[in-house]
């Protein structure tokens, strides 16, 4: 199966919010989050794409301080490389870094294919719900009735409750299981190409 560098980081940016949602282990989420970081990154600078997104953009000014020193202070990059120098880090903020890295991975992936996926509108509304105080939703495009709605829902849920009563609605959309259908279809394909490849070899293997 051949895929496009648009349809590539799409999976990946699909696969990390399918994660979120199902409450998986968020280390490997956030080594798959800063991949495609990167990724988006270079494949912006390799089509002369200028990306102007700061914390800025989207974490309101009371909250920018704390979220940037966050960010920068757990940077897990001896996840991805193996630092030798680092034997050990503090994870206690693992899942909330991983939800801003996810905001801004799919702004990058919004600014650079003028669109998202269905995984990935999802994923604002839960967003919303989780820090209702701590995002500029008016750069968004997120309706004021479903700013209210889900404000009101969060009220007195924390983020492990948000992302449980999320997950069946998020299951529930049709374009996002046709997704979820077409991305995992990728692990079908290969079995099957590996059965075939045995069975054509099994002549040989008896003769």
């Amino acid at each position: 199966m051949i895929l496009s560098k648009e349809q590539a980081l799409e999976r990946m940016l699909n696969a990390a919010i399918r994660a979120t949602v199902t409450l998986e282990d968020p280390l490997p989420v956030h080594v798959v989050l800063m991949a495609t970081y990167d990724a988006l990154r270079e494949h912006a600078k390799a089509k002369s794409i200028f990306i102007e997104l700061e914390w800025s953009d989207y974490i309101k000014d009371e909250h920018q301080q704390e979220w940037v020193n966050k960010y920068f202070k757990n940077k897990f990059y001896f996840l991805k490389h193996g630092t030798p120098d680092i034997a050990s880090a503090n994870f206690e903020n693992i899942t909330a870094i991983n939800d801003m890295q996810l905001l801004h991975n799919m702004m990058m992936y919004r600014t650079i294919f003028r669109r998202i996926s269905a995984h990935m509108h999802q994923f604002l509304t839960l967003l919303i719900g989780v820090y209702p105080n701590l995002i500029r939703w008016e750069r968004m495009n997120v309706s004021a009735d479903m700013k209210t709605a889900l404000f009101e829902t969060s009220r007195n849920l924390d983020r492990k409750d948000m992302v449980i009563t999320f997950k069946p609605i998020f299951l529930a959309d049709t374009k996002v299981r046709q997704e979820m259908e077409r991305d995992l279809a990728l692990a079908s394909v290969e079995v099957v190409s590996r059965r075939e490849k045995l069975k054509a070899e099994e002549p040989k293997r008896n003769g």
